[in-house]
């Protein structure tokens, strides 16, 4: 089963990705990254839960910490 995390995911096109994330059996939903916290959303990437695969729905401002996350955790 996929593990996925969103980022943006309190945004329109981040809930669309994960309202259809939960209707897809072999998907799992770990959680989401936004600017706000909430539940099962962080504000800071270490405190995301593991994952396979990260989707990105935010805005090009968060594009530096993500790549800095992935290049510290490969």
């Amino acid at each position: 089963m996929i593990k996925i995390t969103i980022s943006g995911v309190l945004g329109k096109m981040g809930q669309v990705l994960k309202k259809q994330v939960l209707l897809d059996e072999s998907i799992t939903y770990t959680g989401g990254y936004d600017r706000y916290k909430g539940e099962g959303v962080v504000d800071n990437f270490d405190d995301l839960d593991n994952f396979d695969v990260l989707i990105d729905f935010s805005t090009p401002t968060v594009l530096p910490r993500i790549l800095d996350y992935a290049k510290k955790t490969q």
